[in-house]
């Protein structure tokens, strides 16, 4: 549904980057000036790709951007999300003053996280990424919500922000809603983890299914939930419609 798709080739061929494309700045950059000359509202999508293999950052934020002690497990993927996080900085400090920037909703997510854990196979704290919404003009009593959600939920929520009066069939929920019940789903080849409520569900398709529950998803281990519960068949239950209802509304339509 995007109207334009904007990539490597529409930047001057010298433009610093990786394998992966240019630097971030430069396309940060790029959309400041889309929305400094935009007559329309715009929405825009931004991929950071700085923060990949090989973990390197420009020659020009080398003398700013820290390097980090190698007690760190990753410390040039710490510098590659702190040249990110300072070009966002710049990026927001850069146009606050800007009409448009009291008119712009941020939604600042990322598609997966990093390795950091090792406690399990596919261990699920590795899937905590972040997933802020900014727009001071609009969200004037900052909230933080500590409740399962993820990428499904982004839309619903911006739709409702925006006051979209038209009925819509969206996965996913608004997580601000009072009502808010999230759930989210994650899969890898044929690992899948699905959280709903202090539970979390693992089937490996064909092979095996657990139930885990918890207090607090950083405290591990997890306790161990019977097959024969009526937790676990309902949880089980619940992964498998949302599993069938994804695969026939993005499948089969």
């Amino acid at each position: 549904g995007f109207d334009k798709v904007i990539e490597q080739e529409d930047f001057p061929m010298n433009t610093p980057g990786t394998m992966w494309g240019i630097f971030d700045e430069y396309l940060f950059d790029y959309a400041e000036d889309i929305l400094d000359t935009a007559q329309t509202p715009t929405l825009i999508t931004l991929f950071t790709i700085t923060n990949h293999q090989p973990w390197e950052i420009p020659e020009n934020k080398k003398n700013i951007i820290p390097e980090f002690s190698t007690n760190n497990r990753n410390p040039n993927i710490l510098r590659t999300m702190a040249y990110t996080d300072h070009v966002i900085g710049e990026f927001i400090e850069n146009n606050k003053e800007k009409t448009w920037f009291d008119n712009t909703i941020f939604v600042f997510i990322s598609d997966h996280g990093i390795n950091e854990f090792v406690g399990m196979y596919e261990d699920p704290r590795n899937a905590h990424i972040p997933f802020i919404i900014f727009s001071p003009n609009l969200i004037h009593n900052p909230i933080t919500i500590n409740k399962i959600s993820s990428q499904v939920d982004v839309v619903p929520t911006l739709l409702h922000l925006i006051g979209y009066p038209e009925p819509f069939d969206l996965m996913g929920s608004n997580i601000l809603s009072e009502n808010y019940t999230g759930v989210a789903c994650r899969i890898i080849n044929d690992y899948c983890m699905w959280f709903e409520s202090e539970f979390l569900y693992t089937e490996i398709f064909n092979q095996n299914v657990e139930l885990y529950q918890y207090d607090e998803l950083y405290d591990y281990p997890y306790s161990s939930i019977l097959r024969k519960s009526e937790s676990f068949n309902t949880i089980q239950t619940h992964f498998r419609a949302y599993l069938q209802g994804s695969y026939t509304y993005y499948k089969n339509r």
